[in-house]
């Protein structure tokens, strides 16, 4: 699995975190098909990512009680689609976080 880390720095909120993420997502012209908290991280925001129709997802978690947030692909989710945006996608979010 790859996994994408960014910086929470001290100025975010959690609430700001989720908004980025979430207008990060609609700027690659990606479709939500999940939004929803894991168990192995309470208060976490999680979403799962699709490009059109095309198989593949990518995954995005904000955990503001870890103070965490990542981008993840796990191998048997991996699609061209995703290694096309995920450079780009990458550097918007880490723009949009500061």
């Amino acid at each position: 699995m790859q996994e994408i880390e960014f910086e929470w720095t001290e100025s975010l909120t959690g609430e700001k975190a989720v908004a980025v993420i979430d207008n990060c997502l609609a700027d690659f012209d990606l479709t939500v098909t999940l939004r929803d908290t894991l168990r192995s991280y309470p208060g976490c925001t999680h979403w799962h990512a699709k490009f059109g129709r095309e198989r593949g997802i990518l995954e995005a978690t904000c955990w503001p009680a870890g103070r965490r947030i990542w981008l993840a692909v796990h191998e048997n989710r991996r699609a061209p689609w995703i290694d096309d945006i995920l450079p780009s996608a990458t550097e918007s979010l880490r723009r949009a976080l500061f």
